[in-house]
């Protein structure tokens, strides 16, 4: 699961690589000193059968979102906004599809508002499509659910995407996901098929 220390960079607020240096001359000498901040991480389960493991971030850029889908019954299902992670190569064994050769990931901030009924934001199967062709399937062990949002509540959560295709080449993405009813009266659910522009 995301920890505090995870979520504050995953938060959507932008990383960049950090290392500051300073130099003094004078006539009769120099010294130097030099400081270099650790690169910035990024903590992924790259394998069920392994812990987490700190991949290195390259840079990083948050896209803003204004989507929204009230479609079903006025429950609002709505992108607040996207992060496109470059990281260093690693290796994601998905459960499904296999090993994924990844480049980076995608973190995706949403939120639900239950206005008809009671609904379950079981979003474990969800999958994101890039532009390039590059298609993954959640990393259902890093995002973070919103599990059962009450009627009149808004609820938010992170959807991790290991990525395939180079973050700073994709301009668009796809989004599949679903939503539903949590009520024994009630079956229903929603799914989604959402079209994401990367503007600059």
């Amino acid at each position: 699961m995301l920890s505090l220390a995870f979520l504050a960079p995953l938060s959507l607020a932008a990383c960049s690589d950090q290392s500051s240096s300073s130099s003094s001359h004078s006539n009769t000498g120099s010294a130097t000193s030099s400081k270099v901040v650790k690169r910035p991480t990024i903590d992924i389960t790259t394998s069920t059968a392994s812990g987490s493991k700190s991949i290195a971030i390259k840079s990083a850029k948050v896209y803003n979102s204004n989507i929204s889908d009230s479609s079903w019954q006025g429950n609002i299902f709505k992108i607040d906004a996207i992060k496109m992670i470059t990281t260093k190569p690693f290796k994601y064994h998905d459960d499904d599809d296999g090993i994924y050769n990844s480049k980076g990931i995608a973190l995706i901030k949403y939120s639900i508002k239950a206005v008809a009924f009671d609904v379950d934001g079981d979003t474990d199967t969800s999958n994101l499509t890039t532009n390039l062709g590059g298609q993954t399937n959640i990393d259902y062990l890093d995002s973070q659910d919103t599990n059962t949002v009450n009627k009149g509540v808004t609820k938010t959560g992170i959807m991790v995407f290991p990525l395939t295709d180079n973050p700073s080449s994709i301009k668009s993405l796809r989004l599949k996901t679903s939503i539903d009813a949590n009520s024994v009266k009630n079956d229903s659910s929603k799914d989604y098929d959402l079209n994401i522009n990367l503007s600059k």
